[in-house]
């Protein structure tokens, strides 16, 4: 499973505004509600993120294997 926990992480750690989130990338509040609840966004979404956030892909998602 894919979580972006580390997104939120690392959005409160730095105190970055999810409004300046949505300006900055062109990312609908729709689109922050999957990120909020690890539903599925494209790669495009994370592109963006990373390029706004000047960060890796890896501080703010990852995967977590699921416990069958």
């Amino acid at each position: 499973m894919i979580t972006y926990e580390p997104f939120r992480i690392y959005v409160a750690a730095k105190n970055i505004k999810k409004k300046d989130i949505m300006e900055n990338t062109g990312i609908s509040p729709a689109t922050m509600s999957k990120l909020k609840h690890d539903r599925p966004v494209s790669i495009e979404i994370i592109e963006r993120l990373c390029s706004f956030l000047q960060c890796e892909i890896t501080e703010i998602i990852r995967y977590e294997k699921e416990i069958l």
